[in-house]
């Protein structure tokens, strides 16, 4: 990812960002990874297993980034911190709890009361667009949650309540340039005079994603070297050993048609025989759940041969489960217990996903003026109301919904 942190290096100085809901901290790996300053105007979090995480993370230093954080339920409580102590900042990003809509959640939507978190996350995107520094956002969410009327209703609260930032949605596969099957939502928007008063730059695809080395990562380029292989003897269940036995034959039969790949992936909890719709993935994982199956790996070329000359026979390791989101190995070990390890890595956003749909953006916002070496650009208010472009604006971004796709399922309940 260093190469892509070049607009960064540019600018020469931390970007101020606000993140509520900020998990691992996708923004501050994008920093690390080029070697750039990272400063947080407020890093928030409800999750108590966070604090020891940073911790680790910061060793107990004084620095910027830990400064900003505010974690566990009273501090890292969105919903309980005044508007008007929010920190100005030029970046908002945020991947509220997905549960309400997700296909893995209650699909509770509008009724979860979780959901109130994304709609107080929109209304610290207007609060500070207002202020005049905002020059960009990204929300992060639940590809499935297009299909509830509640998150139109957002979409329509920012484009009236901000004309004078362009505003957009976009879906992702993190598979499409990394070895994880991960769909998802991203809300955004920019300041009109930092798009060059036109459409959002696209995301960067595989082509782009690739160019400086040649290839995107592999599954076996994340994948730890050396780890003791295992067999069914190292199996616990009767039923983990049908299921090996069987997940093997089909492998070797996939082979045999050609249509396999060099790692194969299955969630050995699952008998193949019970399993709707794909038994065995090639090359790329499953989405990574904060709970449910183990996912395990085969070599498919020497699956055949004896367990000590296969190349991979075993089970995915939780520190791989973060290599797959973009993270470093080692931040497994900053959490107390496997579960917590296991539910970071179940809600974070991909950091290359996430390097995706920003870094054309910054791109634009540095070329755009909006984002300066010299520090914030602050718009009065002047400023602001001349980038709305007419009063067509609010009816053009709701006519925009027809291309983006109309909502299938209606709030239940009325909202403020």
């Amino acid at each position: 990812m260093y190469h892509f942190g070049h607009v960064l290096r540019y600018l020469g100085r931390p970007l101020h960002v606000i993140e509520p809901c900020v998990g691992l901290g996708g923004f501050r790996e994008f920093c690390r990874l080029p070697e750039v300053s990272y400063h947080s105007s407020g890093a928030f979090d409800f999750h108590p297993s966070f604090q020891g995480f940073y911790d680790n993370v910061n060793q107990g230093t004084s620095t910027p980034e830990a400064k900003g954080l505010r974690l566990g339920p009273v501090d890292g409580d969105v919903m309980g911190l005044p508007i008007e102590e929010l920190q100005d900042a030029e970046l908002l990003l945020s991947g509220p709890p997905c549960q309400p809509f997700a296909e893995g959640g209650r699909h509770g939507g509008a009724d979860d009361p979780r959901s109130e978190v994304y709609e107080t996350v929109v209304g610290w995107v207007i609060e500070l667009a207002w202020r005049g520094v905002l020059v960009m956002f990204l929300i992060e969410n639940s590809c499935n949650m297009k299909s509830y009327a509640f998150f139109w209703e957002m979409f329509r609260r920012l484009a009236s309540c901000i004309p004078f930032f362009a505003i957009d949605v976009v879906e992702l596969d993190l598979a499409d340039i990394y070895p994880h099957r991960r769909r998802r939502m991203w809300l955004r928007g920019m300041r009109r005079d930092a798009c060059g008063h036109s459409s959002l730059p696209q995301p960067l695809g595989r082509a782009d994603m690739q160019a400086p080395l040649g290839a995107c990562p592999t599954l076996l380029d994340v994948l730890l070297p050396g780890c003791p292989n295992v067999g069914p003897g190292d199996l616990s269940t009767d039923r983990l050993r049908d299921n090996m036995s069987a997940y093997t034959a089909t492998i070797i039969e996939d082979r045999e048609k050609g249509i396999t790949g060099t790692i194969a992936v299955v969630e050995l909890d699952r008998s193949p025989k019970k399993v709707y719709g794909t038994k065995v993935m090639y090359d790329v994982t499953p989405p990574l759940r904060c709970t449910g199956p183990s996912i395990f790996l085969f070599s498919v070329d020497d699956i055949d041969l004896e367990l000590t000359k296969r190349k991979v026979h075993r089970f995915l390791l939780d520190e791989e489960r973060f290599a797959l989101q973009g993270h470093s190995y080692k931040y497994h070990g900053h959490f107390k217990s496997q579960r917590a390890s296991r539910a970071s890595t179940g809600n974070a956003y991909p950091v290359p996903m996430l390097v995706s749909v920003m870094q054309p953006m910054l791109s634009q916002a540095v070329r755009s003026g909006a984002l300066s070496k010299k520090g914030k650009v602050v718009k009065c208010l002047d400023e602001l109301i001349s980038l709305v472009p007419g009063e067509g604006i609010v009816g053009d971004a709701f006519d925009e919904l027809d291309e983006l796709g109309r909502p299938t399922k209606k709030a239940k309940r009325q909202r403020k």
